[in-house]
This record gives C-alpha cells, sequence and structure tokens, in this order.
C-alpha cells in the first residue's frame, strides 16, 4: 500500500499532447511514491511554473510548440540549472541523445506506450543520480578548495618522482609558477646534498614504509628552506601516485633554535651563580641542580640521575620538619625561607637557609624550585655578636661595680694610714694595720683594671664606613631569625647615603639589639600573623636644624652633617616612666630570663662615643621608634 504520509514529489510535465500528457500522469500517480503532477502544454508555460514554484523532477518533451530538439534542454537548464530532467521525447536521433545527456539530463526516454510505465523509475533514477552528482560536485569543490587554500605546499608525483600537480603554496614555495614545476623530478625541487636522500625516502614512501621526515627545499633563488614533509599513496587519473604535504617549518627551527640558547643561558648563568639553586619531583626526588648545588652537597649529576630524595641531604634531626614544610611549600605561592641543618656526601654537617616554591603545570603543583644558602658563617658571626655583647655587658658591670667599690676603698686605705701613727713601729697593732693597707690596694688595683672592661675602653677600629651597606648586612643577619615569629622586615633607605665614620662591629651590635627589642615587643602584642607585624628601617640625612649634638661635640656648618637610621615597630610602645630610665644600666621590663637591662645602656654608650645621639618616640599601643644620629665621615671628630 502506498504510504501517503509521506510528502508528495512535486512533478512538473511539459507536453504538448493532451491525451499522451493524460496517460502519463495516470502512470506517474499509479506509483508506489506519492506524486503531484503539474501539466504545462508549452516550454513557455513550463518555464512560468518553474519560476512561481519549486519541482522536484521534470519531464520533459524536446518537441514543442515553441521549442524543439536540444534549445529545449538549454533553456530549461537557464531557468533551473540543479532540477534533475528525464526527457520524454519521440526524437529517437543518437547525436541528440548523446548532446542532451551530456548537458546533464539524467534521462532520456523514447515514447511510446510500453516506455510510460518507465517512467516512475526513471523519475526516481533521475532524482538520486542528480543527487549524487551534486554531492560529488561539492566533494570535489571541498577537495579543490583544501588543495587550493592549504598553506602547505602540495605536491602530486608519479612513483618515479615527476611531479604531475601542485597547489599555488607550492609555487610560492619555491618561488616558480605551476608550469615550471609541472614535469619536474622531486630531487630538482632540493639542495644536491640532500637529493640521494630524498631519492631513498621516496623510495620508502612508494612502498608505503614512510610517511613523514624533515629535510630541506630549494627555491629559485638558491635559498634552503627547512620542510617537514608528509606523504601518503593515492591514485591520481587511474595510475598510482603520492600525496605529498612540505611545510615549511622555518618558524619553528628558529623557536627552537632560539629555545636551546635560552636554555643553555640560563644553565650558564646558573652555574655562575655560587648558590645550589635545585628542582624536585612531587615525591621530593632531585631532578635538577645547578654546579654550586653539586659543589657544596658533594653529589654527581649521576646520582641525581639515578634518583636521589631531598631528605638526603638533611640532617636526620630535621627530615621530619623537612617533610612536613615540604607538602605545606606545594601548596603555597610564598617564598618565605627556612632554616634547616644540611649534611653533604662527605659527611660535613652545616646550616643552610631555604627559600622554595612550587612547580606548577596547568594550575597544579608538580614539584618545588628552590635556592640554599650556606650561613655556617653567618651563624658563627652571629655567636660572636652574641659573645661580643655579653662580654660588652660583662664590662659595663664591671664599670658600674669598680665606680661603687672605688671610693670605700680609698677610705680603707686612707683611714689606715691614719691609724698607724697612734701605734709604735714595732707594735704588733702596726703590723695588723700594714696588711690591711696591702690588701685594700690590692682590691684598689682589681678595681683599676675592671674599668677597662667598660664598653667606652674596648678598643675599636674606626673607619668610613658605607651607612648603606651597613644597614643592609645587619638587615640581612637579623632577617632569619626575624621571619621566623612572622614578622615582615622592611627597609627604606635615601639613595647615596653619605659614609658615616666609626666602628661597624659596634654599631651593627646597636642595630641588632634595636632589632630584637622591636621583634620582643611585636611577640609580646601579636599571637601568630598580622598585617601589623613589622618592623620597618628607614635611613635619611639630615640637616643642621635636625642634628642634636651630643654636649661632648660642638655641631658643624654645613647643609647635611649626619645620618638618621631609625628602627620602628607597631608593637605595645612604651610607657613614659619606662622611658625615663631604659637607658639605665640594669633597667629591663622584660623577664628576668629575657633581658640583663644592658643592651640599650650599651647601645647608648656606643652611640655617644661615635659622637651621635639615640633618642626613642613612642605613642602607647601604637609604635616604638629609636632614631640614631651617627655623624658624617667628614665631620666627625674621631
Amino acid at each position: 500500500m502506498t504510504d501517503r504520509t509521506q510528502t508528495p514529489l512535486q512533478l512538473l510535465l511539459i507536453e504538448d499532447e493532451a491525451a499522451y500528457a493524460g496517460l502519463v500522469r495516470k502512470t506517474i500517480e499509479r506509483s508506489p511514491a506519492p506524486c503531484e503532477v503539474s501539466w504545462a502544454a508549452s516550454l513557455s508555460e513550463g518555464l512560468d511554473q518553474l519560476r512561481s514554484k519549486g519541482f522536484d523532477v521534470a519531464i520533459l518533451d524536446l518537441t514543442l510548440p515553441d521549442s524543439e530538439g536540444v534549445e529545449t534542454v538549454i533553456r530549461l537548464q537557464a531557468v533551473a540549472p540543479d532540477l534533475p530532467v528525464v526527457v520524454l521525447s519521440g526524437l529517437d536521433d543518437e547525436d541528440i541523445i548523446y548532446d542532451v545527456l551530456c548537458r546533464g539530463v539524467q534521462e532520456y526516454l523514447i515514447k511510446d506506450t510500453s516506455t510510460t510505465v518507465l517512467l516512475p523509475r526513471a523519475i526516481r533514477y533521475a532524482i538520486d543520480r542528480k543527487r549524487s552528482e551534486v554531492e560529488l560536485s561539492e566533494t570535489v569543490e571541498r577537495l579543490e578548495c583544501l588543495f587550493n587554500g592549504s598553506p602547505d605546499a602540495v605536491f602530486v608525483e608519479n612513483t618515479d618522482g615527476l611531479i604531475l600537480d601542485v597547489n599555488p603554496a607550492a609555487c610560492r614555495l619555491h618561488d616558480l609558477p605551476r608550469e615550471e614545476l609541472v614535469g619536474k623530478k622531486v630531487d630538482d625541487l632540493v639542495p644536491p646534498t640532500e637529493r640521494e636522500v630524498v631519492r631513498k625516502q621516496f623510495r620508502k614512501w612508494a612502498t608505503g614504509e614512510l610517511d613523514s621526515f624533515e629535510g630541506f627545499s630549494r627555491t629559485s633563488g638558491g635559498e634552503d628552506i627547512p620542510v617537514e614533509i608528509r606523504g601518503a599513496r593515492i591514485t591520481y587519473k587511474g595510475q598510482p601516485a603520492l600525496l605529498l604535504h612540505v611545510r615549511d617549518i622555518s618558524v619553528r627551527k628558529e623557536s627552537e633554535v632560539a629555545l636551546a640558547e635560552s636554555r643553555q643561558r640560563f644553565k650558564d648563568l646558573a652555574d655562575l651563580i655560587p648558590l645550589p639553586l635545585w628542582e624536585t619531583d612531587f615525591d621530593g626526588n632531585f631532578t635538577y641542580t645547578n654546579r654550586a648545588g653539586y659543589e657544596t652537597f658533594g653529589y654527581t649529576k649521576a646520582d641525581v640521575e639515578k634518583g636521589l630524595h631531598a631528605l638526603t641531604v638533611f640532617a636526620r634531626k630535621d627530615r621530619m620538619r623537612m617533610t612536613k614544610d615540604f607538602l605545606a611549600r606545594l601548596s603555597s605561592k610564598t617564598y618565605e625561607s627556612q632554616e634547616y641543618t644540611c649534611v653533604t656526601s662527605g659527611g660535613r654537617i652545616f646550616p643552610v637557609l631555604i627559600y622554595s616554591a612550587p612547580i606548577l603545570q596547568d594550575g597544579k603543583p608538580v614539584g618545588l624550585r628552590g635556592i640554599s644558602v650556606d650561613i655556617e658563617e653567618r651563624v658563627a658571626l652571629e655567636a660572636q655578636l652574641r659573645q661580643a655583647q655579653k662580654l660588652e655587658s660583662l664590662g659595663t658591670l664591671a664599670q658600674g661595680v669598680a665606680h661603687e667599690i672605688s671610693d670605700p676603698v680609698m677610705g680603707i686605705i686612707g683611714y689606715a694610714d691614719l691609724l698607724k701613727d697612734y701605734f709604735e713601729e714595732d707594735d704588733e697593732a702596726t703590723t695588723f694595720i700594714s696588711q690591711i693597707i696591702r690588701h685594700a690596694r690590692g682590691v684598689s688595683d682589681l678595681v683599676k683594671s675592671l674599668r677597662y672592661c667598660s664598653p667606652s675602653d674596648t678598643p675599636a677600629i674606626w673607619e668610613s664606613l658605607k651607612a648603606d651597606e651597613l644597614i643592609n648586612d645587619t638587615v640581612e643577619l637579623a632577617r632569619p631569625a626575624i621571619q621566623k615569629h612572622g614578622i615582615t622586615l622592611t627597609v627604606e633607605l635615601d639613595q647615596e647615603l653619605p659614609p658615616v665614620h666609626g666602628s661597624e662591629q659596634q654599631i651593627q651590635q646597636v642595630l641588632m639589639n634595636l632589632l630584637n627589642n622591636a621583634s620582643d615587643a611585636l611577640n609580646s602584642k601579636y599571637i601568630g600573623e598580622d598585617d601589623d607585624k613589622l618592623i620597618r628601617i628607614t635611613a635619611r640625612t639630615i640637616a643642621d636644624q635636625e642634628w642634636q649634638p651630643t654636649p661632648e661635640r660642638e655641631d658643624v656648618q654645613g647643609e647635611i652633617t649626619g645620618v638618621r637610621i631609625t628602627v620602628e615597630d607597631h608593637g605595645p610602645g612604651i610607657s613614659e616612666h619606662v622611658r625615663d630610665r631604659m637607658f639605665d644600666p640594669f633597667f629591663s621590663t622584660k623577664p628576668h630570663e629575657m633581658g640583663s637591662g644592658l643592651g640599650l645602656s650599651i647601645s647608648h654608650s656606643i652611640v655617644r662615643d661615635h659622637g651621635g645621639k639615640i633618642t626613642v618616640e613612642s605613642e602607647e599601643g601604637a609604635f616604638t621608634r629609636f632614631n640614631i644620629d651617627l655623624p658624617l665621615a667628614t665631620v666627625t671628630g674621631h
């Protein structure tokens, strides 16, 4: 049964004989496929219907009142060039039939009573054949667009290497017109030194053993261009052939060279840096280290390639902490330093400061990279500074003791001398008094020796000092210990600070003492991290009107007379009654186990001995600011 739910085909029958047209219409309408047939008795009438309505196929008689023969097909195709056409004509002329079919007519049937039954099948074939022709035409058009529009040079060559066809990109690559390229041998387009290689590769392409390789193409001007060539076997005009895609890779090669140079430059620079630079994978295995890394830790490149875990270079006591820090640092983007104890392959143990950050790929951590700083000398220097401060504190103590003992001892000696006048020389009491005087003079001599332990009497090397270097060196010395408590340390120095005159060791001692005091103050106010938990160090020049000379030193003339170093913290501040006594020996607001009360007293003495002055500004609950004014090297009295 015919499925009448299908969309009926729209047929246009152009036939001048009404009776035959009726026969054709009945035959078509009895076909299984639903059809609607429109009839036109002349070509002009049929063309009018084509202009006003769409049809799926046309059934055309070649002998009409207003047209005859091939001209009828030409005129119809001018109006509807994509319409499938079935010719149903009484003309049985082979030349006409051939000509009409060459013009794209899908079927040609000779009129008689038997051929009408063939019409439904002819109509279906005409529609299918037209659709196939359209699809084939579109495919060919797409292929031509791909062939001609490809940015890569495309060559079609026979199995002997003779060029059969090329696209415009191939002409541009070799700077030759298509006419000159077609007919050439493939090895004519490469440098002479590459021709034997190309012949061998071409034979492998022809047998299917190779699909790509890199080589060179030569332009008509003799320039050799690096190319990547990909090939595939095809059939071209019924014969086996090769389709070659040739891509200019000059930019890629230049990028590869630039990348190689960049990598070499990084390696050279990294090897010039005296600090160990290293990288690990996600599991903690070293994947890279520079020359200093190998030299510092005593391992070789072969050790890293075999698999050297980062924990290997850490002392056992620090490995658990290092493991926790490693995992924490993988998820952090900070560059804060951590102090550890490391061990070389030879067993040398030394302290290091490590700065590290995660290596990210697609936003995910895949390892760690960092820098290790050997701080063995710095730690030793810190110990020396602590010892020096301790000795100077003892000196200050000795000076205080000497001052308190000196006068009573001198009184004892004086009164003993007077007592001798009341006794005879051979009296036993005179002997006792002489012993008293002798022992008292021994105490007096001891007191005199204690005076030489005071800070002002300690020998020091005085020289012209670069203020910025002095401050930066001290800050770097103090930074690791301060940052452990989550304190931010910032330094702001004026450009081209003039030199000051004095003892580098003593001024560093003053700065270290102030930094330690600031750190303790912040830790007492803030638990953990806080935006205000910071120490700010500034330095600038000061002029005559800002200078506050000590009584021992007259002011000097000139616009710039000194350098002011300021250490500021946002700690709890200092109350007024504490400020009145803070420079006194043995006075301290800290617990006994945290301070002796001599730090600020010694600092005050050192700055005073340098011809300068130390002052303090503070507001309880807000800030504390210590100002150290030091005279310039050119105006100091030392």
